[in-house]
């Protein structure tokens, strides 16, 4: 299926079927202990190749933490605008978990 994807989108470069784009990989369930090392996070980005002119958030959860990649690029958007989405959707996660919690002890 990701294939199918991916020719979809470079059959039609520099043409963008969509503004935004959210990818989700997941719980990553690895260790975080490799004897002298230890990880403290795991995060990717999707190929600007595929997601050219779209602002993109790559999400990654390890060890119960949840990381969020913003890309953009230039000139398609602006560094002010791309911030000012990061900011929003940190803004809605932040306001939804809020609210779950009111609920909970309400």
């Amino acid at each position: 299926m990701p294939w199918k994807i991916n020719k979809s989108f470079l059959s039609r470069l520099n043409k963008a079927s969509v503004t935004v784009g959210v990818t989700n990989i997941g719980r990553i369930d690895i260790s975080d202990d490799y004897g002298l090392f230890k990880l403290e996070e795991i995060s990717f980005v999707p190929g600007k190749a595929v997601f050219g002119g779209v602002f993109t958030t790559a999400v990654t959860t390890f060890k119960g933490t949840m990381l969020l990649n913003f890309t953009f690029s230039k000139p398609s958007i602006s560094q002010e605008r791309s911030e000012t989405l990061a900011n929003d959707v940190i803004s809605c996660i932040v306001n939804a978990c809020n609210s779950r919690l009111n609920a909970t002890f309400s």
